[in-house]
């Protein structure tokens, strides 16, 4: 593909698809196949036969085809209207509309024909993609199929897909397909990984509030400041901080004001759900790592690195 090369200056080279055996047949009927290789990133270009209108169709057998492919899957056409464009970012669904739009999201690429210009990835991750690594991170086993992680993490299997080639693009995760499954594979050297990614991390941390104390239940998780003392020599103090995901759907009275110490509760509204990977109602340790990381406090910068230093001990 000229254009590709072109505009990315970057080396295209497409070859049959050789492993046919691991599609249903009906996909033959609706799409050509070529294995493309952009410089030394592998990926599945498919070929609609027909004009695509079907977009719930369409959503279906790309996912099905990069179960199958273990590989990026990539639409492919001579021209679509800019709305159609627009549904398949939102789907997250990768393309190549030649002399018009390339969006490449498991590259960090988004390029437009008219003036537009190529984007770095993004300086930090999406929630759900540091909710992702953070979960193969805890994880005891080196095999997780995407299918269980969507359900542990709550979120859906595009998401978890669109979170995985993040990763993958950024080489902290590998996908193997097993099957009609895909599996997420990630090396043993935690730390390794966590010092490599951690220029991409950022506190989950949305904003902050107050909340009278009786308002806390068990969907609140303990964060902050009272969860680095429940994690570290550092001394217990007055003021509680709680943590919630910024979707939590029931509503409770807050303020910005900080009225009464032992009335009020600090209260985090999370990008993602603490809940998910808390324990005994603490929010996990690299997240409160994270949400501390501007502490201008010594003795809390500290007790954050104590914290680390006995996390990594065990898990090496």
């Amino acid at each position: 593909m000229k254009y590709l090369e072109n505009a990315l200056k970057i080396t295209v080279r497409l070859e049959k698809w050789k492993n046919v055996d691991f599609f249903p047949y009906f996909l033959f009927n609706k799409y050509h196949f070529k294995h493309a290789y952009l410089d030394n990133v592998e990926a599945l270009f498919v070929y609609p036969k027909q004009r695509v209108t079907d977009f719930a169709g369409l959503k279906s057998d790309m996912w099905l085809i990069l179960k199958a492919a273990h590989i990026p899957a990539v639409l492919c056409s001579n021209g679509l209207p800019s709305r159609q464009r627009h549904a398949l970012i939102e789907l997250g669904i990768p393309f190549v509309i030649d002399e018009k739009q390339i969006y490449l999201p498991f590259m960090g690429i988004a390029l437009q024909a008219k003036g537009a210009t190529e984007t770095s990835p993004k300086k930090h991750f999406t929630p759900a993609t540091q909710l992702l690594f953070l979960y193969v991170m805890y994880s005891k086993t080196e095999l997780k199929t995407m299918r269980k992680i969507a359900q542990a993490l709550n979120l859906s299997a595009m998401t978890v897909s669109r979170a995985a080639h993040q990763l993958m693009a950024h080489d902290l995760i590998s996908l193997d397909a097993r099957g009609k499954s895909v599996l997420i594979s990630v090396c043993e050297n935690r730390k390794y990984l966590w010092d490599k990614a951690l220029p991409l991390l950022s506190s989950p941390v949305k904003k902050t509030q107050y909340i009278d104390v009786s308002l806390i239940n068990s969907d609140f998780c303990m964060a902050g400041i009272s969860a680095l003392t429940h994690n570290s020599f550092l001394a217990e103090t007055k003021q509680k901080t709680y943590a919630i995901a910024n979707n939590y759907k029931q509503n409770f009275e807050s303020s910005s004001l900080l009225l009464d110490r032992k009335k009020q509760a600090l209260l985090e509204i999370w990008s993602y759900d603490p809940r998910v990977l808390a324990q005994d109602g603490v929010v996990d340790t690299l997240s409160l790592a994270l949400s501390l990381g501007q502490s201008q406090d010594a003795r809390t910068e500290d007790a954050v690195n104590e914290m680390l230093e006995e996390f990594w001990g065990n898990v090496s």
